[in-house]
């Protein structure tokens, strides 16, 4: 199969993304923080132990993603990259900010912090739709697609088979 010559750039609309998702979580946070929703808060160390398990499994994600994979060279290269761990989640540098925003947000101890999350995955979903899978669907063709029918877009899970 011709693949064409040009590759996503390897920052793309990311920057863009992640610096919403800081905002968002700063926004959040300070209000949480200021007692905006203290009628929300619950003393629950399972909030704080989901929120530790998702900073701690975006962190692995991204470092994975980045390091291992290599995923700059590989755009670059425009090759695409369904191994490692991108065989168990489409987007893992995405999904690894999610995850930590997300995981902060959660240690906090506030039901409010259960909003973001959702707001951020709507987005990330709604954000790679409408940019990188239009893209890499005119690149890879049915190989991306096959690949799309296999692997989740941001919630790392088992691959179908």
């Amino acid at each position: 199969m011709k693949r064409n010559q040009e590759h996503l750039p390897v920052l793309g609309y990311g920057p863009y993304f992640i610096i919403s998702m800081v905002v968002v979580t700063g926004i959040f946070y300070f209000s949480i923080k200021s007692g905006v929703f203290e009628s929300l808060y619950i003393d629950s160390l399972l909030l704080s132990l989901l929120g530790m398990v998702l900073i701690l499994l975006g962190l692995i994600m991204y470092t994975l993603s980045l390091v291992k994979s290599r995923i700059g060279t590989k755009i670059k290269e425009n090759k695409l990259v369904t191994n490692g761990i991108y065989g168990y989640v489409r987007n893992p540098i995405y999904s690894g900010f999610l995850y930590v925003f997300s995981g902060f947000l959660l240690l906090q101890k506030n039901l409010i912090a259960l909003v973001p999350p959702f707001l951020f995955w709507i987005a990330l979903t709604l954000f790679i739709k409408k940019t990188e899978e239009k893209w890499l669907i005119r690149t890879f063709g049915k190989e991306y697609i096959n690949y799309m029918k296999k692997v989740n877009r941001c919630i790392l899970w088992f691959p179908k088979k």
